[in-house]
């Protein structure tokens, strides 16, 4: 849907391994006129930005490649329902990097509550927990449509 409503965005997914193969095998498959970075492929690169995609349509990246990103160079993070499997050190981590890399915009979806599912692994417990830094601007605080159980947040960063 992104890059059918700008055919110059580059898609970029950060995620782990494992789930990596799934979306690596689903996204060229739907966009096959697009050429993708690799996961095996992004490891000799020290820095990504802009230039270093620029033959790509998107790329699939470990979770750590995060740090190899230019300060200020994404315009758009979206992370849907994973904060809420993190620790709170953990969700802290990210939202410092998301604070650091992107110039744009940050879009997310979790629990409002983490005490709404039946597992408990010291994750972080809802949404008065997430730290939101005190100059990104939220556009949007909502239910999800889909379930009350989840709210998405929009946010200029």
């Amino acid at each position: 849907v992104l890059k059918t409503a700008n055919a110059r965005a580059k898609y970029v997914i950060l995620d782990l391994p494992q789930v990596l193969i799934v979306s690596s095998t689903y996204l060229p498959s739907r966009l096959p006129q697009e050429k993708f970075l690799g996961y095996a492929e992004s490891r000799d690169a020290k820095t990504i930005n802009r230039e270093y995609l620029q033959e790509y349509g998107g790329a699939f990246l470990g979770t750590f490649d995060f740090d190899r990103f230019e300060d200020k160079s994404i315009d758009v993070v979206i992370n849907v329902a994973s904060f809420q499997e993190m620790s709170q050190t953990q969700v802290e981590l990210y939202f410092q990097k998301i604070n650091q890399k992107l110039k744009g915009v940050f879009y997310t979806q979790q629990l409002w509550d983490s005490s709404t599912h039946t597992f408990d692994v010291g994750e972080i417990s809802g949404f008065d927990s997430y730290p939101f830094h005190d100059h990104w601007v939220r556009k949007q605080l909502k239910n999800t449509t889909w379930s009350d159980l989840y709210f998405e947040a929009i946010f200029e960063v």
